[in-house]
C-alpha cells in the first residue's frame, strides 16, 4: 500500500506531521467512512489531545494531506 502523511493542527496552534502507512488514513476523513484500520491512528490523534488537556471546545485540523515525497495530495 501506498504510505501518505497529513498535517494536524492542535487547538493551541502546534502543528504535527503524521504518518500513515496506507492512503486509507485520507479516506477516513471523508464525513460517514469508517475503516478499522485507520480508526487506530484517529485514536493515537484522540489520545494525544486528551493527554495535552485541551479545552472540550478546541478541535484538531488536518491541514494537508501529502504523499510520501511530501507534494500535495
Amino acid at each position: 500500500m501506498p504510505e501518505m502523511y497529513f498535517d494536524v493542527r492542535w487547538p493551541d496552534g502546534d502543528v504535527q506531521r503524521c504518518y500513515s502507512p496506507s492512503t486509507v488514513i485520507e479516506d477516513y476523513f471523508t464525513v460517514g467512512f469508517f475503516c478499522t484500520g485507520a480508526s487506530g491512528q484517529l485514536e493515537r490523534l484522540e489520545e494525544t489531545a486528551r493527554v495535552r488537556a485541551f479545552p472540550a471546545e478546541g478541535r484538531i485540523l488536518v491541514e494537508a494531506l501529502l504523499n510520501a515525497d511530501g507534494t500535495p495530495r
